[in-house]
């Protein structure tokens, strides 16, 4: 997820509902953080949050940086910092994602 300054507000509350109420939960949440300069000490803090400072705010296209180092079995789910998610979100797109990988098994 990228997020900016002006966005603050949205994100942590973003923030909050991926790492706390989904009901499945996630192993890391990337944050880069467009436009900051430093990691403001008001941002969330959690274990499974790593954050990437852009001051130059290159634009939401970054977050796809983390690809790079992805596992073979991992999966990358891509968030905005303005939409607010259902507590199933995750869950519901690994079951569909599972549903796709049984149906191409059977075809």
């Amino acid at each position: 997820m990228c997020t900016i300054p002006e966005r603050r507000h949205s994100f942590q509350r973003i923030a909050e509902r991926i790492l706390y109420e989904q009901t499945q939960p996630v192993d890391y949440l990337h944050i880069w953080l467009n436009g900051y300069q430093t990691v403001d000490s008001a941002l969330p803090r959690n274990p499974r949050i790593i954050y990437h400072l852009e001051p130059e705010n290159p634009g939401p296209w970054v977050r796809y940086r983390v690809a790079d180092n992805l596992a073979e079995n991992d999966i990358l789910i891509t968030l905005d910092d303005d939409l607010y998610y259902p507590t199933d979100y995750i869950n519901s797109g690994l079951n569909e994602l599972s549903r796709k990988k049984s149906a191409d098994v059977i075809s």
